[in-house]
């Protein structure tokens, strides 16, 4: 009887309703627990992207700098799932690629080695997220002339690239850009036949891409990638001129278009430097003309960030030195 009148005033009890319904919130806010907390990470992302975005666009890079190394610190703490540690690991790498950019090369190498530390596990299982971060700190390990370090992290990116399932433009872009330079490295390293290769390679994923399927900015690779491969055919007793040639017309139609400006026209003096470098045995005077463009250039480019071009310069220089000394 005791039973039956519990249950009687259960069901007459006017709030056992409102406590259903307050059960079945609390259930489901549980059940989406992980949603919620996915859009609102994802929301906060945006909302960095688009403040980084427009404090780079004004070139005020100290204050990026400030907002990804406190976004950093965050994510170091909290970051739980795969999509928060390709999310640190693309902050670490953007703060690095910063650091590099203004050749601050001693404060972009720990940044660029924990991006790496970052996402190879989920590369592993999810192959092509490692690549960006291994390039940046290949590039870091290429200025400060440490070729076989920096050979090693873009042979994992090229492995990795070449894992990834994907074959969208994007994928295939960064592939471009892995393929630029791993050949830069594999033709210092002497490994001309592997460069060759390699950048034959991407020239065709480059081809496969539609034109207009990517922002303009994204051509630089090919620019790279063609100079890069004029170098390593000339070292190899091929003809350069051709891919160098292609170069300098890709980079000369960025810059005619205002896709990038004057103090981002490094790939621009590479070009000329590969120019110089494929024509100098058919053509000494054509090609002492294009070292000292890529000198030129070089050195304006240089009072920002000396750390960075001096491997530039210093090539250059080289260059030029070896005609002075055929006259």
């Amino acid at each position: 009887m005791a039973v039956v009148r519990l249950a009687s005033r259960l069901v007459s009890d006017e709030r056992v309703p409102l406590l259903l319904g307050l059960a079945l919130l609390a259930i489901g806010l549980l059940l989406n627990l992980s949603r919620i907390r996915r859009w609102a990470a994802d929301r906060r992302a945006r909302r960095l992207d688009q403040r980084l975005r427009q404090l780079l666009d004004r070139g005020l890079d100290a204050e990026a700098a400030t907002l990804m190394l406190a976004e950093i610190d965050r994510l170091r703490r909290s970051a739980a799932t795969d999509a928060d540690r390709s999310r640190l690991a693309t902050i670490l790498r953007m703060c690095a690629h910063l650091y590099h950019r203004d050749g601050r090369l001693d404060e972009a190498r720990p940044l660029a080695e924990e991006s790496v530390a970052v996402a190879r596990p989920v590369a592993d299982r999810h192959p092509g997220h490692a690549a960006w971060p291994l390039v940046i700190l290949g590039q870091v390990l290429a200025d400060q002339r440490d070729d076989h370090g920096a050979g090693q992290r873009l042979r994992e990116a090229y492995e990795d690239v070449r894992a990834d399932p994907s074959n969208d433009p994007e994928s295939d872009a960064l592939r471009v850009l892995v393929a630029a330079n791993y050949t830069m490295v594999l033709r210092r390293l002497g490994d001309c036949a592997t460069a060759i290769a390699v950048a034959q390679w991407g020239v065709g994923v480059d081809g496969r891409l539609a034109a207009g399927s990517l922002p303009p900015f994204t051509r630089a690779s090919a620019g790279w990638l063609h100079a890069a491969l004029a170098l390593a055919r000339t070292d190899a007793g091929q003809d350069g001129r051709p891919d160098a040639q292609t170069a300098a017309e890709i980079w000369r139609g960025l810059l005619d278009l205002g896709v990038y400006g004057e103090h981002e026209s490094e790939g621009m003096g590479y070009a000329d430097f590969a120019v110089a470098y494929a024509l100098r045995p058919f053509d000494a005077v054509a090609a002492e003309q294009a070292a000292r463009r890529a000198a030129a250039r070089f050195e304006r480019l240089a009072v920002a960030a000396p750390a960075r071009l001096a491997r530039r310069q210093a090539e250059v220089e080289a260059l030029l030195g070896a005609m002075a000394a055929a006259r």
